[in-house]
């Protein structure tokens, strides 16, 4: 039986992002908060429909996300593109590469910790040096 997505929030979800906010500069990290987030988004699928819950009325969403977790994920992922990195870079992760679509993140290599010194990033971007980060390149608009 699959955990419920009340069971997988506390005892997956939230230590993954609780080691994860103890530091970004640990790629394993990432990785792992990204994949658990990804996950959570189908317990949050499957836990609605066993309460006959519409999500797709629900959240105003194209009714296509009503069929199963990869179409409610590819919903939320156009109505939020923080999401859609986020799902691209879980499925990088566990595919290595990614050939189909247009994915914000088409390969696992395109997270990567380091760490930016004074005036690398854009005016009012990001940190002025301190410590190691995870950093995550998206191909945007191809």
């Amino acid at each position: 039986m699959a955990l419920t997505a009340k069971t997988f929030r506390s005892d997956i979800l939230t230590p993954n992002l609780d080691e994860l906010d103890q530091g970004y500069d640990l790629i394993h990290r990432a990785f792992n908060a990204v994949a658990a987030v990804d996950a959570y988004a189908a317990h949050i699928f499957y836990a609605a429909e066993k309460m006959d819950i519409n999500v797709s009325a629900e959240l105003s969403l194209d009714q296509k996300a009503s069929r199963d977790d990869t179409a409610f994920r590819q919903a939320l992922s156009d109505n939020c593109s923080e999401f859609c990195i986020l799902r691209d870079l879980a499925k990088a992760n566990k595919h290595a590469r990614l050939t189909r679509h247009r994915p914000q993140v088409a390969n696992s290599g395109q997270a990567n910790v380091k760490s930016k010194g004074y005036g690398q990033d854009g005016y009012g971007e990001g940190r002025y040096g301190g410590p190691p980060q995870i950093f995550v390149e998206v191909n945007c608009g191809q």
